[in-house]
């Protein structure tokens, strides 16, 4: 099969026209171009992203004008490099150079190595941000301890975590979409298996 070239592109809704249309020039002579565009960062909320990652076979390489248009986490950086290159798939990212080969090479190895490391410096970040709150760090104007209020999740966004899992997304994953934590989401989940409500998709 012949090697493709796949064009990637990712605007969000406070993007101008102009910006679409610099994109569509660099990427004009990409065999396919995947488009997202006035929608959110996360990748679980981007539609052709997903069919991207589903259509790209071994050999093809994918193409994306800038790494903030990739991925807005190092968390979904990762994940989403490791998910092509099981696919052996080469990631290039024109602004800055970057280039995330499948093969073995010791460049790539150590730049996914750094990737790694620092996705987990950022989870941990994240986990004693949170902690800090938890414990009464963030206070208000009137030093009292910030209060968390309890997520809660409506029918709607359940049937949709429902959608999510079944398209191949961790309960993290999940978790993060809706902005609540890991524990929360899976007891939501059971409680919606429980009810049959996912079983209404």
């Amino acid at each position: 099969m012949k090697q493709r070239t796949l064009g990637y592109i990712h605007l969000s809704n406070e993007s101008h026209e102009s910006e679409l249309t610099r994109h569509r020039a660099v990427l004009s002579a990409a065999d396919a171009i995947y488009e997202d565009v006035h929608c959110g960062g996360r990748i679980v909320e981007r539609a052709q992203f997903r069919q991207l990652l589903t259509d790209a076979v071994a050999g093809d390489t994918v193409i994306c004008v800038t790494l903030d248009r990739w991925a807005w986490t190092l968390g979904d950086l990762h994940t989403s490099i490791k998910q092509l290159h099981e696919k052996n798939v080469t990631l290039t990212i024109l602004e800055p150079k970057l280039v995330f080969s499948p093969n073995p090479d010791l460049e790539s190895t150590a730049v996914l190595e750094l990737l790694d490391a620092l996705a987990d410096w950022d989870t941990t970040l994240q986990k004693r941000k949170m902690q800090h709150v938890v414990r009464g760090g963030s206070r208000t104007a009137s030093s009292r301890p910030a209060r968390l209020i309890k997520p809660r999740l409506t029918d709607a966004q359940l049937i949709k975590a429902g959608e999510l899992q079944r398209d191949g997304y961790t309960v993290q994953n999940i978790a993060d979409y809706f902005g609540v934590s890991r524990i929360t989401m899976v007891k939501y989940m059971k409680q919606a298996e429980e009810s049959g409500l996912y079983s209404a998709v």
